[in-house]
């Protein structure tokens, strides 16, 4: 038996969507049950909601033990002691008070979160986290971008197997994008806050402005940085640009599937600020599933994606100038050809093309 620990299973979510699509496929060659903070009833996969909010472990430490006690009185049910794969990197605080009830502890490692959890302001969170990798048998790393940023980290703290399993979604076939709307619309969807990118978006937008009027951008998502908003806002307004731009807000999942039909583009262009990096968004795979080309930041594991005829473009995320040139070139372009080139890109980042390699994890 398979053992996840994680946030949420919510596929409007980065987090969410990459356990509630990992655990279909570790359920599909062994029993696998969740253990969160919120449960998702579309998944016919065994749920237990236990668990605090993520960040409230940092916010109140007692909260791990609680929360480990409850978990105790589950796992004490179990015949055979199962694996535990924690998917959120919080989690893995858990690690030191339950090691005992596993037979083997594989973690995943998404990006920043790990820096975050070695700060030695919180001394007692930087403890419970680097006494957890001790104990943990295996990292999963989600890019090989992620790998680099701080495998040499965790190698000393402990010298620790680990394996780069690329994120994937769940692939499903959509048709490609017909024709040329008479709106050129180009979405960005993630949290907005520094690291994102956003402004870098605005900036590059300002130049297409100048090339053509016809398009409009939808700034998705919930916000975590309330000056950086006004910087945003306040560029907007300065460039006049406030028609072409629309904040949505946080999206759900109805929501982000209706905003991926309408869109013609996708844009995320995020900054490695060092200690808060991009590991690999998942939405840009989704939007690529879509039948949108795709925009990606040469600072983050994203960049790793193979595009193929115009279907993407990795960049410097402040080289505004090829930003919105290559924005302006798709709206010259053939939407259909480009739209279907996005489609089998996506194709290949396929859970389904992992089973195999995931699968060994547990052996």
């Amino acid at each position: 038996m398979i053992v996840i620990f994680c946030q949420n299973v919510d596929n409007a979510t980065g987090w969410g969507t990459y356990t509630y699509q990992y655990a279909k496929i570790t359920n599909s060659f062994e029993k696998t049950i969740i253990i969160c903070h919120k449960k998702n009833k579309s998944l016919n996969i065994k749920q237990y909601e236990l668990l605090s909010y993520s960040k409230d472990y940092r916010r109140n430490p007692i909260k791990i033990i609680f929360d480990a006690f409850k978990i105790k009185k589950i796992l004490n049910k179990f015949d055979d002691k199962p694996k535990l794969h924690v998917t959120v990197e919080t989690y893995a605080l858990l690690i030191p008070f339950l090691k005992n009830h596993f037979s083997k502890i594989l973690l995943t490692c998404h990006g920043s979160l790990f820096n975050q959890l070695t700060i030695r302001e919180n001394l007692i969170i930087n403890f419970l986290f680097k006494k957890a990798i001790k104990l943990t048998d295996k990292i999963i790393f989600v890019s090989n971008y992620t790998k680099k940023k701080i495998n040499t980290k965790i190698q000393k703290i402990k010298k620790i197997k680990t394996v780069v399993i690329s994120n994937c979604i769940d692939f499903k076939k959509r048709k490609p994008k017909k024709k040329q709307k008479k709106i050129f619309n180009i979405l960005c969807l993630s949290a907005i806050k520094p690291r994102k990118g956003q402004l870098n978006l605005i900036k590059s937008i300002k130049i297409l402005n100048k090339k053509i009027k016809n398009f409009k951008v939808f700034l998705s998502g919930s916000v975590q940085g309330q000056s950086y908003l006004n910087k945003i806002k306040s560029l907007i307004s300065d460039a006049q640009m406030e028609k072409k731009i629309e904040f949505t807000g946080f999206v759900n999942e109805k929501k982000k599937d209706e905003l991926f039909k309408k869109s013609d583009l996708f844009v995320l262009l995020s900054e490695d600020t060092n200690l808060d990096f991009e590991g690999y968004g998942l939405v840009y795979l989704e939007a690529l599933s879509y039948g949108l080309p795709t925009i990606v930041s040469k600072q983050s594991g994203c960049s790793e994606i193979n595009f193929k005829n115009n279907s993407g473009l990795v960049v410097n995320p402040r080289n505004y100038k090829k930003i919105s040139q290559f924005i302006y070139s798709i709206t010259k372009k053939n939407i259909s050809k480009i739209s279907l080139e996005c489609i089998k890109t996506a194709s290949k980042y396929d859970w389904k093309n992992k089973t195999a390699e995931i699968k060994r994890l547990y052996n």
